[in-house]
């Protein structure tokens, strides 16, 4: 049999199902040896196990220090948590909807800073003691550059410097503002190079550490640019560059990078479209980025809370989608992580609607209340000059043989829905076993689907176990 055209992809939606209708959810792309039989492969998301819980509610940031310590803000407490998960609550902090964040000062300083509910705190590494707030209302985002805490306030436009290593003296005239353009910062963030970027609504620029003076900082000559972000919370700071999703005078919705120069553009027409559509929905002054590792693929990964979550596949330079299955509504919600850091050799996210903090690993294949992770693929229309004929079989290239001796994924399945009209309407649900643990011959498969003109085929797979699909093959395609 033929194999099934483009089956292993990523999301590529369009504004008309008819045009595409491609997606790819809970799943991302992995190109394959260049001498194997198939070009590439889908791969599952990292699942999630219960690491540790604390009694707040609502992870909002993560620092890990020298991977021996982690702290977390969630709700309104100071929580650190020990290598085996153990919570110790260490104060309170101002609440609000937005994330925290945390900036630690070295060795030297000891001190680990916390910018939550618009006040700054500082944490002391060794009597673990909480103080402050040194700084009131409004206070969104905090870094560390070049032994300076730096703290910025969007309603004052005012970057304030703390005392060089030292979180807790915050003097109210060393501060430094916006100087190249007009339209207000919304956020700041410190790259892998010590500079700071600051995006407005419309423009972004760079300062530096110029070594002059109590207020040492400058623009960076040379480093500015017309392109804005949308939201304060929508970029991260990723080992493949510096991530945003912009917005200017001309339009909004892209996400750009940057490695030290002008950024570029990253997104796909679809996502494009995507959040085109959650714009008019809604807005997009709540987007939030978390980006992640998972071995040699990184992730930006772009959750817009009130519609779902986008993914970046840096090295595949692929885009995917991600969100927990709701059946209640039949859709698929967000992502749940809200933050995200490796800590004690774990990678560990927070959930933004729980006090749970979980390791994620790609060895899990549950949600974090241990239901299956619900995974899609639905690759692109079977088209040929709208000639009617049969698809008689259809079969996955897939690993099978993966079923848990016991529990829910004990007898393992693939669904599929058929679709004539581009995706608009579906048949009923058809199921395919891939086996039980062992039964590594397995063939899964189904027959007799019917006659397409127009052909849209969606696999779910949601059993908590790690399918890995290599390709599709269908036979009749090409029936008159």
């Amino acid at each position: 049999m033929p194999p099934w055209p483009g089956f292993v992809g990523g999301a590529g939606t369009a504004s008309t199902l008819i045009g595409a209708g491609e997606d790819a959810v809970n799943l991302y792309v992995e190109r394959l040896p260049e001498d194997a039989a198939n070009k590439a492969a889908l791969l599952p998301t990292p699942g999630f196990r219960p690491w540790g819980v604390a009694t707040d509610v609502g992870t909002r940031a993560m620092a890990s220090i020298a991977n021996s310590r982690l702290f977390v803000v969630i709700g309104a407490g100071l929580w650190e948590f020990d290598l085996n998960g153990t919570p110790t609550r260490r104060g309170t902090v101002s609440l609000d909807g937005n994330p925290a964040q945390f900036a630690y000062n070295g060795v030297v300083g000891g001190q680990l800073g916390i910018a939550s509910g618009g006040n700054v705190y500082s944490y002391d590494l060794t009597t673990n003691v909480l103080s402050g707030p040194y700084l009131n209302g409004g206070y969104t985002h905090l870094a560390y550059a070049s032994g300076f805490g730096l703290a910025f306030n969007p309603v004052t436009g005012k970057v304030n410097l703390s005392n060089l290593n030292n979180l807790t003296v915050w003097n109210a005239g060393q501060f430094f503002q916006r100087s190249l353009f007009a339209d207000p910062w919304r956020c700041m963030f410190v790259d892998q190079n010590n500079l700071v970027w600051l995006i407005g609504t419309d423009s972004f620029e760079v300062w530096y550490n110029t070594g002059q003076g109590t207020q040492p900082w400058a623009p960076l000559s040379g480093l500015v640019g017309v392109i804005g972000i949308v939201a304060p919370f929508a970029y991260a700071v990723a080992q493949a560059g510096q991530v945003w999703l912009a917005r200017n005078q001309a339009g909004q919705g892209l996400l750009v990078i940057t490695h030290g120069g002008p950024p570029e553009a990253l997104s796909s027409r679809a996502m494009a479209s995507a959040v085109a559509t959650y714009s008019r929905a809604g807005g997009l002054a709540d987007t939030e980025i978390v980006h992640h590792q998972t071995d040699a693929h990184l992730f930006t990964n772009i959750t817009f809370p009130r519609n779902g979550t986008w993914c970046y596949d840096h090295i595949e330079q692929s885009w995917t989608r991600r969100g927990r299955w709701n059946p209640q509504t039949g859709s698929y919600g967000i992502w749940t992580p809200r933050c995200h850091v490796m800590a004690f050799g774990k990678h560990l996210v927070g959930d933004r609607d729980t006090g749970t903090v979980a390791e994620m690993d790609v060895s899990f294949a549950t949600e974090l209340d241990g239901t299956g992770i619900r995974r899609l693929r639905r690759p692109p229309a079977l088209i040929r000059e709208k000639r009617r004929g049969p698809i008689d079989q259809l079969e996955l290239l897939m690993d099978v043989g993966l079923a848990d001796q016991t529990g829910p994924g004990a007898a393992p399945v693939v669904l599929l829905r058929v679709s004539d009209d581009g995706g608009r309407t579906w048949s009923n649900e058809l199921r395919a076993s891939t086996g039980p643990a062992g039964a590594w011959r397995t063939r899964v498969y189904w027959t007799r689907l019917g006659l397409f003109n127009h052909a849209v085929a969606e696999f779910t797979f949601s059993d908590p176990v790690p399918f890995r699909v290599v390709d599709a093959y269908v036979n009749n395609i090409e029936a008159a």
